[in-house]
């Protein structure tokens, strides 16, 4: 009986998952180092290399025609409660992805086409990592699983939250909020929110060990453009001019002033940590501003205001919260780190593999600066790999046959009839909404 035991535990510490497809690589737990005291920018560099707006359910164009300025309400307007982001809500259908559908289309598809146009030079050389930059934003201040593919000397992070269980009026609000900073309007509807603008940028994370830079490739959403900008892009949609919006629930008053972060850092419990999750998630994506608006109880938005990510909130969060302000100092050593460990644990991992008959996955479960990384078996590898590998990128990468022309996710002039029945199906979401049951 005692053999028996010691034989479970030890088989117990090796593989961890109940149905025995997963096997633990590594564990790893970050400590901020309080001995930093740079500026992150110094350790990055970043650039925007292409972008791309979804301009329904499942078709994409390479332009900017999803991303527009926004308006700011006047103050009469916000008095006669004319901004309320609940009403029409019941009628919203919110966006999720079907389990057979890749969570990294749109990203291989950008990169396709950035490889594409600029791929020829002799310079050229891919990165390590492709992304959402929701990665970064999740390493450093949240809890998120990920599945990361080895593929073609580099590591695709694929995301695994399918959005089956968010809340429709939480959602709904949101998006009727940027509605209603884009338009002005409060009588137009909200009906999805299947239109977005993502913005591909190639970064390059510098160590402070000397190591060789970290290169990575990734996709970020952004929400909306500031209207005024500088003289020399006024009137472009340039990436300086790029802006977050957030949403916070706060009941009307002027108890601590007019100014909306010091309203939220008297009414919020922890908004330290909120403010630096705002402050991490526009550094390293590509906003330079972010508009945040309050709603009331009832849902009527009654304070918006506009503020400089590096002038006005980075110095408030050096004010105001001092602990997440150091981890703010730190965050690019932190994200370096991190992928490095994954990397390397990757590799090792591949090194000792005796299976050859299924793809290589891994597992990524981030927690409070705990990461775990475990390697996906059998089958279970084999259908996460199908899942995110798209057939356009697979032709791209393994014979450099480009058939974005083809692509059945790429919106076309002639395709206009194609968008028009797409519309119409949009109405049978019975399908998505069934597996949200299964």
């Amino acid at each position: 009986h005692i053999c028996f035991i010691v034989r479970l535990l030890l088989l117990l510490s090796y593989i961890h998952d109940d149905k025995f497809n997963m096997e633990t690589v590594s564990i790893y737990d970050c400590s901020i180092s309080h001995e930093l005291h740079h500026k992150p920018e110094n350790l990055f560099e970043k650039k925007e290399v292409g972008c791309y707006s979804q301009v329904a359910c499942n078709f994409i164009v390479f332009d900017k025609r999803s991303l527009n300025p926004f308006k700011l309400p006047s103050y009469a307007t916000l008095q006669a409660k004319k901004w309320n982001v609940k009403k029409g809500y019941r009628s919203f259908t919110y966006r999720i992805f079907k389990r057979a559908e890749s969570m990294v289309k749109n990203l291989l598809l950008t990169t396709i086409k950035y490889e594409s146009d600029h791929g020829s030079s002799p310079s050229f050389q891919l990165p390590q990592v492709l992304c959402h930059s929701g990665l970064f934003k999740d390493i450093l201040a949240d809890k998120a699983k990920y599945q990361v593919i080895p593929f073609d000397g580099q590591l695709i992070f694929v995301g695994t939250n399918r959005r089956y269980n968010q809340n429709l009026l939480v959602s709904y609000s949101g998006i009727r909020f940027e509605d209603l900073l884009e338009t002005g309007d409060p009588t137009i509807q909200t009906k999805n929110n299947f239109q977005h603008f993502k913005s591909l940028s190639r970064w390059k994370f510098r160590s402070q060990t000397g190591d060789q830079p970290l290169e990575c490739l990734t996709v970020t959403e952004i929400d909306s453009l500031n209207p005024k900008g500088d003289r020399l892009n006024e009137g472009k949609k340039d990436p300086s001019r790029y802006t977050e919006i957030k949403m916070a629930y706060a009941c009307p008053t002027f108890e601590y002033g007019n100014d909306v972060l010091d309203i939220l850092r008297n009414v919020k419990r922890n908004f330290g940590h909120r403010l630096f999750q705002w402050v991490t998630q526009c550094k390293y994506g590509m906003s330079n501003y972010l508009l945040i608006g309050l709603r009331s109880p009832d849902y009527n938005i009654w304070k918006v205001q506009l503020y400089d990510i590096d002038s006005d909130v980075i110095p408030y969060l050096k004010k105001y919260f001092k602990q997440d302000y150091i981890e703010y100092q730190c965050s690019s050593d932190t994200l370096t780190k991190v992928l490095r460990w994954v990397k390397d644990g990757i590799e090792e991992s591949m090194k000792k593999s005796q299976d050859h008959d299924y793809h290589n996955v891994f597992e990524l479960d981030i927690g409070n600066k705990h990461y775990r990384l475990k390697k996906l078996l059998g089958l279970k590898a084999e259908k996460a790999y199908n899942t995110a590998m798209i057939n356009e990128f697979l032709e791209w990468r393994k014979h450099k046959n480009n058939i974005l022309a083809s692509s059945k996710y790429i919106f076309h002039k002639e395709w206009q009839s194609k968008a028009k029945k797409q519309r119409k199906d949009l109405q049978l979401l019975s399908d998505d909404f069934n597996e949200m049951h299964i």
